[in-house]
């Protein structure tokens, strides 16, 4: 768990990659705001954003661990999501 005075700012993306792998999945598994899911050769791929930034977790097809971990500032984590992410909420 963190300390509420750790998350009470924005966190940016230098702040992020300073972090061990361990602290990077908890802060985007607890802060981040899960932007959409796919299915990539039974695994689970969910991409999130925190704060101004993308963290994309993939997981083994039984939800069991975590194997890959992909961040970035660009949006291009978001292209293979853009198809499943429903906007009409906003209209």
């Amino acid at each position: 768990m963190f300390e509420a005075d750790f998350m009470q700012h924005m966190m940016t993306y230098g702040e992020f990659k300073a972090l061990d792998k361990y602290t990077q999945v908890a802060v985007t598994q607890e802060e981040g705001t899960i932007i959409g899911k796919r299915i990539d050769n039974d695994d689970l791929l969910i991409l999130y954003q925190v704060d101004h930034f993308y963290v994309e977790l993939c997981y083994l097809d039984d939800l069991s661990e975590i194997y890959a971990m992909y961040h970035t500032e660009s949006d291009k984590l978001l292209e293979p999501y853009l198809e499943t992410i429903d906007i009409s909420e906003l209209f």
